[in-house]
């Protein structure tokens, strides 16, 4: 992912679900930090799957997971996600 310029560790055992990590991605020329949760990790011979959750500019929960599969000499990839809307409260002042 080229955008991404950091991608570190914070908290937790780095391919353990749980684990947190701070990561920096450039959006022009600004750099945005989101903290990036590792919510299910597997390293088996025939089965690998990563499911990520983080938040996108405090208006998106944005969860994606990559998986392969490998089925005799090929390897199937599948790539799930989802963007749900954050819900925030909003005060109105009204004179």
């Amino acid at each position: 992912m080229p955008k991404v310029e950091e991608h570190r560790l914070v908290e937790g055992t780095e391919g353990e679900s749980g684990a947190k990590y701070l990561q920096k991605y450039r959006e022009g020329k600004r750099v945005e930090t989101y903290k990036v949760e590792e919510l299910d990790y597997a390293d088996e011979p025939d089965d690998k799957r990563k499911q990520w959750k983080f938040e996108l500019g405090k208006a998106f929960e944005v969860n994606l997971t990559y998986t392969f599969y490998k089925e005799a000499d090929r390897t199937r990839f599948v790539y799930e996600g989802t963007n749900r809307g954050v819900i925030s409260s909003v005060a109105l002042c009204l004179n």
